[in-house]
């Protein structure tokens, strides 16, 4: 994948993070399918049976995103935008030409329609997470947070836009899912490119955190707007006007989050410069964009009465060089230099014995050195390698080989190893088997929802889903953010967040087994928030695991295995124990289903009331959470060892 370095804050990773976030921001819409589900109901003349099949297409679409993750490591990401935007419109369009009356297509084409535009979505995230990955490589747990936290919220902003300027045209919010996450991937598409990071540079670059925690900060405030407006709107019926307010308030907020990762750097700049009266110092993070410099085999000789320092760095004015080959590691009188930053060293003197290292510690082929010389000629003809004492040899090995050879060698490993490999290790099973338990689990929950609340007897369906919604927009938060800080502080595995997540899953799905109306808002919180957190870490861990080279292509088989879990934990566990207990149900209350059949009410004649319909359900799910955080664990104790060392050779938030 070709790398971008920009000097430029316009187009360097911040603003390539701001573009993934409005992406995402667009891309959790298969969440809002409650939305017009029931007005394809309608239009179609389907039962209950063809619009379940419907919503499995949905969830299933996702996994088109395998063959963009795949394709991306051989295009730009640009053109994986592109080719998502494109489907994503095709797909949606032909929904909507479907609910207009336009055209009529069977059931199992307009589910190939929604599961092509669901797939469109998939291919754009692939590309959002794997740059971002790339950009932030140290604080990739907090990228993926702030992230899928736009994910999260997604379904909030858009039904909010639904209520102010589209409701009750259903078609005309179709036309809007359709056409405006399209337009606006394709429109920062521009921005997403991968760029360099140093990790040294981004451990003692203050800013970095500040901005993530600024993101994180406006994200929250974002998503406490959005659940005050859900609350208001659950019990007060506001009219136009206030909706209208609701919603451009929270546009004008959604600017504000992705503008200001973009400004910071020129704000701090012209705060600093401000303050100086005009000196204005070069930040590190720029000094990784300055003009490389190379010699040639002719100006090795002069290497010895070359002492000027190519960058002054500091009060003692010691002179620093900046590498810019892949392979070989120089040194000059005034320091080692490596390729990830510039590591002084005391001036050696004239007694010393001398030797050329390069990086693998064999002397290479072409390059020759006679005792007492400056330099030796590497086999490109370029990158001096001047001589250094004997007793230096092993610290320019150390910096060649990292922290340890044990750490660099199962890293490079990692990374040379192909998909096929990558899927034939037990992590990548456990990984798919934890996403289908708990992701799956927490989607048959929301699936689900409407009924279980209809089933107790409660009318604020849509503030249980607006719940779900934000609060799955905290967990990513959460668990994207606090899973840095444990692995970074403590050298744990991430996987350990995993198991806490699949238990507070499985603390909401008992609590909604209790059947209580006030207790729905606890497990309602607590489901969407273990739901997001999953979301947050699965990308991470994965990257983690097994490196980037595979990633988009992994991330998107373990994404698949959430609507599988999810299909056959709805549909065969909550749906089975539904229909058992309808059964029960009506041969109790015959009288209303003589009433239902009268009144042709199809969802009628399957009524089940009570906390029996779904309790004996979320007892089952919640099991399979508990198996799902025991796998979780054992995954925990099998990478244990590569985030052993995180809390030394990570930087801080």
């Amino acid at each position: 994948m070709e790398v971008r370095s920009s000097s430029h804050w316009l187009f360097d990773r911040w603003s390539c993070l701001a573009a993934a976030m409005i992406m995402e921001a667009c891309g959790g819409l298969g969440y809002t399918f409650a939305v017009y589900s029931q007005h394809i109901k309608e239009r179609m003349d389907f039962d209950q049976e063809d619009l379940d099949e419907l919503g499995a297409a949905k969830d299933f679409g996702y996994g088109l995103g395998i063959i963009g993750g795949i394709l991306y490591n051989f295009v730009p990401p640009w053109m994986t935008i592109l080719i998502g935007a494109a489907m994503h419109i095709f797909g949606y369009s032909m929904v909507w030409m479907t609910t207009s009356g336009r055209i009529g297509p069977p059931s199992w084409m307009l589910g190939g329609f929604i599961a092509v535009g669901v797939g469109g979505d998939s291919w754009i995230d692939a590309a959002a997470i794997m740059t971002s990955l790339q950009n932030f490589d140290k604080f990739r747990g907090t990228a993926m947070g702030v992230l899928k936290a736009q994910v999260g919220l997604s379904g909030a902003i858009f039904v909010t836009l639904y209520k102010a300027f589209l409701k009750p045209n259903v078609d005309g919010y179709i036309l809007l899912v359709a056409v405006a996450p399209a337009v606006a991937s394709i429109a920062v598409s521009a921005f997403v490119w991968p760029h360099p990071c140093d990790d040294e540079v981004d451990a003692k670059d203050e800013s970095i955190g500040k901005r993530f925690k600024l993101a994180y900060g406006a994200t929250i405030f974002l998503g406490l707007y959005l659940l005050t407006s859900v609350l208001v709107q659950a019990y007060e019926d506001l009219s136009r006007p206030w909706l209208v307010f609701y919603a451009v308030t929270m546009l004008i907020n959604l600017a504000l989050i992705w503008s200001l990762l973009v400004i910071f750097k020129p704000l701090c700049r012209l705060h600093e410069w401000w303050n100086s009266g005009g000196a204005l110092a070069i930040p590190g993070e720029e000094m990784m964009h300055l003009p490389r410099i190379k010699r040639k085999t002719s100006e090795v000789g002069d290497m010895e009465n070359d002492q000027q320092p190519l960058r002054e760095k500091g009060p003692d004015s010691q002179g620093y060089i900046e590498y810019s080959g892949d392979s070989e590691i120089f040194a000059t009188s005034s320091g080692l230099v490596h390729k990830k930053g510039y590591i002084p060293v005391q001036s050696h003197s004239e007694t010393d014995s001398y030797s050329h290292i390069p990086s693998d510690g064999h002397e290479p082929s072409g390059t020759s050195a006679e005792p007492g010389t400056n330099g030796v000629v590497s086999k490109t003809g370029y990158h001096p390698i001047e001589m250094i004492p004997e007793r230096d040899s092993g610290v320019i090995k150390e910096l060649a080989l990292g922290d340890s050879q044990e750490e660099i060698g199962e890293q490079v490993q990692i990374e040379r190893q192909s998909l096929w490999e990558n899927v034939k290790q037990i992590n990548f099973w456990c990984l798919c088997l934890i996403a289908m338990l708990g992701p799956g689990s927490g989607l048959a929950v929301i699936n689900n929802f409407g009924q279980i609340g209809r089933a107790l007897g409660s009318e604020s369906v849509e503030l249980f889903v607006g719940l779900i919604s934000i609060a799955s927009c905290f967990g990513r938060l959460a668990a994207g953010y606090g899973s840095d800080v444990l692995v970074r502080r403590t050298g744990y595995p991430r996987s350990l967040c995993l198991s806490m997540a699949h238990l507070i899953m499985s603390i909401g799905c008992l609590i909604l087994a209790v059947g209580n109306i006030p207790l729905l808002y606890f497990g309602s919180f607590l489901v969407g928030g273990a739901y997001g957190a999953f979301w947050a870490l699965v990308p991470t861990i994965i990257s983690e695991v097994f490196g980037l080279r595979n990633f988009a292509a992994l991330y998107k088989i373990i994404g698949t295995c959430s609507p599988v879990g999810a299909y056959i934990l709805s549909a065969k566990v909550v749906g089975a124990l539904y229909d058992e207990e309808a059964e029960k149900y009506v041969r109790k209350h015959p009288d209303q289903q003589q009433q239902a059949v009268h009144d042709d009410d199809d969802e009628g004649v399957n009524l089940c009331m009570g906390r029996g319909c779904f309790g004996t359900s979320m007892i089952v799910l919640a099991s399979v959470c508990i198996v799902g955080s025991s796998i979780a664990a054992l995954l925990a104790k099998r990478t244990r060892n590569r985030y052993a060392r995180t809390n030394v050779t990570s930087p801080s938030l």
